[in-house]
């Protein structure tokens, strides 16, 4: 049985494999690192392992696509919906390879790929987990590797500082995660998620507080990942300070990973707690969405903005869930699908204004004054990307907006839509200060592009005309959402 079970798991034993040897490579390298020559050679070496790693992990999935499979008594699942998200999770790593692959090229710190690849390996799992104890080791996994990842700037100490107030409040957080997982258990005496689908009711709910309160803890660890209020506040210091590449692998990776794992588990037994106290998600969704929105419109740093766009925009993803359907889930999927491509659009064109790889020419909303003399294309499929963030028809941030509106409309709430379009309105001034800044505060001095890749364009054009013509391609994303969500109503892998 367990070596049927292992053969199932052939992607991450492979991952691992690599990640093996990535640590030798490091061992190797260290030993030569005196050698000028020998050292960058090393490290483009292990990049290209890296990206071959990723893309054979990716292969070895699509050969199981028509597979349905339970591994370890229970302990991991693999449905359509858990492969459709780790297949999106590594064409995301190698998105990010990809686009930043000039910044990286340029370093010649090798520890970055074993790391990525650890985190990377720790959201697999973590979107294969079916109990909580493959699934704390998978978050530990993810997040020790992400705190070094935040620290890795050897010679600054701001970047010291804030990788040990990351890994200070990631500490906190787990903690919490694992005295909620410490009640689930004392009172469940299970910690499977199909056994605790089979006994959270909302009556339980209500006659256990305690059982309450360690679902409650739990999500915390949920919360922080998303950065939602009040878990937010380690998002816009970290992604400021870090490498960009590696904040980008924070903005994408984790995020797809929790939002998956709340997609899957709210028809579990998450639904329970969701309609025994409801008030609870919409004020942390409402709470995300105003402090994202006000933060974000005095602030000037791109990564910073980033951050607080995020905040805002989780609220839409989770805002569906308290309808208590599929109709929600579909619609949150969408949305998260357009974030992501948005995300995407706008960190390749972050990269690819890298003019000499070492230092970002676009770090303030001030530097955006010499985009449209550099490259107008480029200049306008940017004012489109943040015409779609701000909500403006007929570009793919609009449909997915009001999707997400129409879900909860048909579960008759009406006070909680209003409010959630109301307060997001207050989130398209900063997002209107960039195109003003693209548009009206320009300096008449054109900035040489010494380092276009060829990719970055790729992703910027490809990402623009999804964005402008997403009703045309909005039928095939519903099939494969429709395909992914289809497991959600099979009670045997519930």
């Amino acid at each position: 049985m367990f070596v049927n079970d292992f053969i199932l798991f052939i992607p991450e034993v492979f991952l691992t494999v690599v990640i093996l040897y990535l640590i030798t490579g490091s061992l190797y390298i260290t030993y030569f690192y005196r050698d000028e020559v020998l050292v960058p050679t090393s490290v483009s070496i292990m990049l290209i392992t890296t990206f071959l790693s990723y893309l054979g992990t990716l292969l070895l999935l699509v050969n199981q696509s028509n597979y349905s499979f339970i591994l370890f008594n229970f302990s991991l699942l693999s449905t359509n919906f858990i492969l459709v998200t780790k297949i999106i999770i590594l064409i995301l790593a190698l998105s990010i390879l990809l686009i930043a692959l000039p910044s990286l090229l340029s370093k010649t710190t090798w520890e970055i790929y074993t790391l990525l690849s650890f985190a990377l390996l720790g959201s697999l799992l973590l979107v294969s987990s079916n109990d909580f104890f493959i699934f704390y080791l998978a978050l530990e996994l993810q997040s020790y590797s992400l705190y070094i990842l935040v620290a890795l700037k050897r010679k600054s100490l701001l970047s010291a500082e804030t990788g040990l107030k990351y890994f200070f409040q990631g500490s906190f957080v787990s903690g919490l995660t694992l005295v909620g997982i410490s009640f689930l258990y004392g009172i469940t005496g299970t910690l499977n998620f199909n056994d605790l689908a089979l006994i959270i009711t909302p009556d339980l709910l209500l006659s256990l507080p305690a059982l309450s309160l360690g679902i409650s803890l739990l999500l915390g660890s949920f919360f922080f990942k998303l950065t939602i209020v009040p878990f937010h506040n380690w998002a816009a210091e970290t992604y400021a300070i870090t490498f960009p590449y590696v904040a980008a692998f924070i903005i994408l990776i984790p995020k797809a990973v929790f939002v998956s794992l709340l997609f899957r588990i709210t028809p579990q037994f998450l639904w329970s707690w969701f309609e025994t106290f409801p008030l609870i998600l919409d004020t942390v969704n409402l709470s995300s969405l105003l402090i994202g929105s006000l933060s974000g419109i005095f602030e000037q740093n791109i990564m910073r903005i980033l951050a607080f766009s995020g905040i805002a925009n989780i609220s839409f993803i989770l805002s569906p869930l308290r309808t208590g359907d599929l109709l929600g889930i579909h619609s949150a999927i969408l949305y998260t699908f357009v974030y992501f491509l948005l995300i995407l659009n706008l960190l390749s064109f972050l990269f690819a204004f890298n003019i000499n790889t070492k230092s970002f020419l676009l770090k303030t909303t001030y530097d955006l004054r010499y985009v449209f003399h550099t490259s107008p294309y480029l200049g306008l499929s940017l004012i489109l990307t943040l015409f779609s963030f701000a909500g403006l028809p007929p570009l793919a941030g609009f449909f997915s907006k009001v999707f997400v509106l129409i879900s909860l409309v048909e579960s008759e709430s009406y006070v909680f839509p209003f409010m959630l379009l109301l307060i997001s309105a207050i989130s398209s001034f900063f997002y209107l200060d960039f195109i003003v800044r693209l548009l009206f505060q320009y300096e008449f001095a054109f900035v040489p592009l010494l380092h276009m890749p060829s990719i970055n364009l790729f992703f910027i054009y490809v990402t623009s005309t999804i964005n402008i013509l997403f009703m045309l391609v909005l039928p095939y994303i519903n099939f494969w959402i429709i395909f992914m969500i289809s497991d959600l109503t099979n009670p045997w892998f519930l």
